[in-house]
């Protein structure tokens, strides 16, 4: 599922797989895997990952159900 998301997303800003390598450092074939499924990723990686597709840790984690119960604190 976190494969799906980083998919997601990288297709979604239009960001090709060697795009991403350059970004964060992992082979294509890395990141191949992990869309698949075939790798899971750490906490670094995530980390990296979440910030090279301009999206959160939560939402590679958990998709778009992290929104969900979600409030908004106010002053």
């Amino acid at each position: 599922m976190i494969g799906e998301r980083i998919r997601g997303a990288r297709t979604q800003k239009g960001i090709l797989q060697a795009d991403l390598e350059r970004m964060v450092g992992l082979p294509t074939s890395a990141i191949s895997r992990i869309e698949s499924g075939q790798r899971g990723v750490d906490a670094k990686e995530l980390v990296a990952l979440s910030d090279a597709l301009g999206v959160t840790v939560e939402h590679l984690l958990r998709g778009d159900s992290a929104l969900r119960g979600a409030s908004v604190a106010t002053d």
